[in-house]
């Protein structure tokens, strides 16, 4: 089996050209060529812009691809291209997001279900002059291309919040440094905002799965089965790293964006996996099993450390919060 993954050099990228390439496939990334892992060893690396058919054409002519997957597509454009220069693909796999259940059809449903998103739907609060909005919109518009089009199979994965070594992000990690520093951590809703993460390795086998079922026309959630708290998350990574943890609560509304931390408005993210776990007969990694293990990963890579410093406001605060607290 040929596999051609349109990025593939970073992160969950990583995670899927190894499982792939265990499991005997013939796998190729197609990049810019300004990163190129020694720890992942495609059969073939492919260069050139995402944004240019020459270069998709290109690519499309190396070999008689039968996946592809896509995870650099940001707009419906992206995904229009990409099906012009592969249109004899034999299954389109593309990573979407679970940020387009902001234009869900249905207000505070909890869990997420992957039919409960309006593809031409204009919520009264969008706002595509912020960058959260904008991201969706953009997905939401690769995901329409794909569905709208009938000639090439396709299946569309929305990953939660995607955690494991090597998060370009640095999400979690923002805290992780901070508890390794002894310092204390904001935490916003006293840390009890609940969510499920997805764990980079799960898209990696969800991917695979999806190629071994042959199915299509297909949307799936895919994270961790655990719902957990972001103060659960600190405890069960502290715990890994041999850290104590120190938090003080405060009201969301008194803090910042930056001081409130990557997660702090991570809040009822649930997406329902059911779908996943039974048509691809698919099972997530135990939240016990990778949220220690990357949290000790991320213990023994000092080198990305020193690259989540203390601001000074939130220095500020949480003077201004210990004092507080020291008068009562």
């Amino acid at each position: 089996m040929k596999v051609l993954i349109l990025g593939g050099t970073t992160f969950f990228g990583k995670e899927i050209v190894r499982h792939f390439t265990e499991q005997g496939c013939e796998v190729a990334t197609f990049t810019r060529g300004n990163v190129s892992p020694t720890d992942i060893h495609p059969k073939w690396r492919l260069n050139g812009q995402r944004q240019s058919l020459d270069d998709l054409n290109k690519a499309a002519s190396f070999a008689d691809w039968d996946v592809l997957i896509d995870n650099l597509a940001y707009s419906g454009s992206d995904v229009s291209l990409a099906l012009k220069a592969f249109p004899l693909v034999k299954q389109y796999l593309l990573t979407s997001t679970v940020s387009v259940y902001k234009y869900s059809t249905k207000s505070f449903s909890m869990p997420l279900k992957e039919a409960d998103v309006d593809h031409q739907g204009r919520p009264a609060n969008e706002n595509l002059d912020d960058i959260h909005w904008s991201y969706a919109k953009g997905k939401l518009d690769a995901e329409r291309a794909l569905i709208e089009q009938d000639s090439v199979p396709w299946t569309i994965f929305r990953p939660s919040v995607v955690y494991g070594p090597w998060d370009p992000k640095n999400r979690t990690f923002w805290y992780l440094a901070r508890a390794l520093r002894g310092q204390p951590i904001l935490l916003p809703h006293s840390g009890n905002n609940s969510f499920r993460l997805t764990y980079s390795r799960d898209l990696a086998t969800a991917y695979y799965a999806a190629v071994q079922a042959g199915g299509q026309k297909q949307i799936f959630n895919i994270a961790q089965e655990e719902i957990i708290t972001l103060k659960e998350l600190l405890r069960s990574s502290c715990e890994a790293m041999g850290n104590e943890l120190q938090t003080i609560p405060v009201p969301r509304e008194s803090l910042s964006e930056a001081q409130a931390g990557p997660h702090g408005d991570l809040v009822n993210v649930i997406p329902d996996i059911s779908s996943a776990k039974k048509e691809l007969n698919w099972t997530p990694t135990p939240a016990e099993v990778f949220i220690p293990a990357t949290a000790k990963w991320f213990k023994e890579h000092t080198e990305l450390h020193s690259q989540f410093p203390m601001v000074e406001q939130e220095n500020e605060t949480i003077h201004r919060w210990k004092e507080l607290h020291s008068q009562r």
